[in-house]
């Protein structure tokens, strides 16, 4: 049963690591993603959770609840992985003395 959910939460969040590892600093500063690849990973996630909500005969429908429920978890997951890439980059860079990227 829960596989339908496990679609959903990958296909909105699992393009949150090519945002979270595209730089070596916080995700909302310069340089920004391309116009071309926002459109590319946001449209997916739209096409996926349309596909998710009203399942198209491909799978089990999860409704609008659960798939706002995803995009909430998906964003907060995000920004959390973020917080932890800058402070193992920290980590390394300050107290190793190591550029690990």
């Amino acid at each position: 049963m829960f596989n339908w959910y496990f679609f959903a939460k990958m296909v909105i969040a699992g393009h949150g690591t090519i945002y979270n590892t595209r730089i070596d600093d916080w995700f909302f500063k310069k340089p920004y993603p391309s116009l071309l690849l926002f459109l590319a990973t946001f449209s997916t996630r739209i096409i996926g959770t349309i596909i998710a909500v009203y399942g198209f005969g491909l799978m089990m429908p999860i409704g609008v609840k659960w798939a706002l429920f995803m995009w909430i978890y998906a964003l907060l997951w995000f920004v959390f992985n973020d917080m932890a890439k800058i402070t193992v980059l920290r980590y390394y860079r300050k107290i190793k003395g190591v550029e690990v990227i």
